[in-house]
């Protein structure tokens, strides 16, 4: 199964500083197994620089005084055109959910919240979740913790975030149909939601996504540009004014893009998990998008040693998300 594809558009100069501060490693650890033929002797010691840098932002599980996270990374030529190529894509396979009444939890979430009594098996060769990055010679990868020199390049190290996070929970899995993408117990039950599509909100019915019909499900995720998709999270909503957080909806599905997993560009700035990034630009988690990871469970940084400042720069989208890649132009405000 995909969880998200980034893709590549049309490059644009953009001139960005970014001031790079971390708290102290807080006892959650990723590591990573890379495979296949990296584009440059800097990119696997960026990969793992990026995910050592992501654990900062999150912190043991109570009660536990350490976590631990595995990942399986994988270069491979997944091709290269001028109108638009994939640069990262992770997946799960079968066995990648765990099930709790009725819900679907990711496993390195449920490793995480319920500890020894999770039913997750992490035996030999078990890994938390798999990244897939383009190696072809033509994509120009910067490999840096911060703003890519050459403002045509793109910051692996945020890609390498994203698609993490998505790996993490940050991810709906809602057909386009308005079905849920899996079943409980490993595919032998019946389709339930992912604790993620538990907090997501349908402001057309005025009720909980899961308790829309399929046609309505199907129709908040095309609401358009004014999204009604939202995310109802206590803690998203403190760190978002106390207002709910509108969710990418386009008017045409884009497949693990549009199912509730990205924030819509109505909300203003620029974020990590947003359904496309631009080149040029290195980009961490926002306090919002950590308020979100909180509200799945996740224990996080509180207290991020930069606060989160922003700039306004005009840019055109690089990397956009889904199944299909699109160039748009856009104005954004960009977190230093």
């Amino acid at each position: 199964m995909r969880l998200a594809k980034l893709f590549l558009a049309v490059p644009v100069a953009l001139g960005l500083s970014t001031a790079l501060v971390r708290p102290a490693s807080a006892q959650v650890s990723i590591s990573a197994n890379i495979t296949g033929t990296a584009p440059s002797a800097s990119a696997n010691q960026d990969v793992m620089d990026a995910l050592n840098f992501l654990a900062t932002d999150f912190a043991p599980n109570t009660g536990s005084s350490a976590f631990h996270m595995t990942a399986s990374i994988q270069w491979a030529d997944l091709g290269f055109s001028s109108g638009g190529y994939t640069l990262g894509d992770s997946s799960a396979g079968s066995s990648f959910y765990q099930t709790h009444n009725n819900t679907l939890y990711i496993n390195p979430l449920d490793r995480y919240l319920f500890g020894a009594a999770s039913t997750v098996n992490p035996g030999a060769g078990y890994t938390d979740f798999t990244i897939e990055l383009n190696n072809n010679s033509q994509v120009p990868w910067d490999y840096t913790l911060g703003a890519p020199s050459n403002f045509n390049n793109i910051s692996l190290a945020s890609v390498m975030y994203h698609e993490s996070i998505h790996s993490m929970g940050f991810a709906a899995f809602n057909d386009s149909d308005g079905n849920y993408s899996f079943s409980t117990n490993g595919g032998a039950g019946s389709l339930a939601p992912t604790l993620w599509t538990t907090h997501l909100f349908d402001a057309t019915t005025n009720q909980a996504f899961t308790a829309d019909t399929l046609a309505q499900r199907q129709a908040v995720m095309v609401s358009g540009s004014n999204s009604k998709l939202l995310f109802t999270g206590t803690d998203a909503q403190a760190a978002n004014g106390g207002n709910r957080v509108a969710m990418y909806a386009p008017t045409t599905f884009e497949t693990s893009s549009s199912d509730g997993s990205h924030i819509a560009f109505s909300q203003g700035g620029a974020g990590l998990l947003y359904p496309s990034i631009s080149n040029g630009v290195y980009l961490t988690p926002t306090k919002l998008e950590l308020a979100m990871m909180q509200d799945i469970g996740w224990r996080t940084i509180n207290s991020p040693a930069v606060p989160e400042a922003s700039t306004t720069a005009s840019f055109g989208l690089l990397l956009a998300l889904g199944l299909g890649g699109f160039a748009v132009a856009r104005r954004r405000h960009v977190k230093a």
